[in-house]
């Protein structure tokens, strides 16, 4: 009697199946969503404190929180820097530990300058033509 084995086929044995149509409806919905979230980012600004003499050590900024990645440190009266650990950091006071009081959230919006004098309204009756054509039925204009 024969019997059936079992096979391992691995994921890299299948024939992958063809890639549906894209629509030219749904291209139109993701554009503006892709546009928005590349002008837009989010920053995690962690403040931080120390431990014994409460005073402000600085500000943190990241991309994520909590981040075990180098981050922009922002002491106050000195230039930003970049910290590889942050939890090695400590006071310049006393030497003591530093650690995150408030963590917040900002979206920041890097928008192209607008150029008003290119984007002036137009003055005047609307040519014929267009008048024709938002005179038809259906006519988008």
């Amino acid at each position: 009697m024969p019997v059936a084995v079992p096979t391992n086929r691995s994921r890299q044995d299948e024939v992958p199946a063809p890639a549906p149509e894209p629509n030219a409806q749904a291209a139109v919905q993701t554009a503006p969503r892709q546009a928005a979230t590349q002008r837009r980012r989010t920053v995690v600004m962690v403040e931080l404190a120390c431990l014994l003499c409460s005073r402000e050590v600085g500000t943190l900024e990241c991309a994520t929180w909590p981040t075990l990645m180098p981050v922009q440190l922002r002491r106050p009266g000195t230039m930003p820097d970049v910290v590889n650990d942050w939890h090695r950091l400590r006071c310049r006071a006393c030497g003591g530990t530093v650690l995150p009081t408030e963590v917040t959230h900002q979206t920041l919006r890097s928008d192209g300058a607008v150029d008003w004098l290119a984007d002036q309204p137009r003055r005047g009756r609307p040519p014929r033509r267009l008048a024709a054509q938002r005179q038809l039925p259906g006519a988008i204009a």
